[in-house]
Formats: structure tokens, C-alpha cells, sequence
């Protein structure tokens, strides 16, 4: 989490977040950068939903692009 959302998000909430997500994405190739829809709620709450890796760079690992 980034400094833009780490005012909105306290310590607890941060670690919440990261352990559900790396459950989430456990099945995903280790460093590829992943598309996430955050949601932060006024009652404290958060929900996310993990869009997978953009076709753009599906395409370029597929035919070894860098």
C-alpha cells in the first residue's frame, strides 16, 4: 500500500488487507504486477477484488517481449 492510501488505512486495516490478498493471489505467478479494485468504506471496512494481469503484458510474456 502506497503512501496515496496509507492515510486512509490504519496499521491494522494494512494487515488485514495484505494477509487476505496474499491468500487471494497465492496462485499467481510470483512478481507480475497484478490490476486491484480497492473500495474503503466510512464504517472501517474494505473490499477488493484482484482483476488478474493485463493482456497487454499476457501478450508480451507469451511472445518473450520485454
Amino acid at each position: 500500500i502506497g503512501p496515496v492510501l496509507s492515510p486512509f488505512m490504519n496499521k491494522e486495516k494494512v494487515t488485514n488487507f495484505c494477509n487476505e490478498f496474499n491468500k487471494l493471489s497465492k496462485n499467481y505467478k510470483n512478481n507480475l504486477p497484478l490490476r486491484v479494485l480497492l473500495c474503503l468504506f466510512f464504517d472501517n471496512t474494505f473490499f477488493f477484488l484482484i482483476k488478474g494481469i493485463n493482456a497487454s503484458l499476457v501478450l508480451k510474456l507469451i511472445l518473450n517481449i520485454e
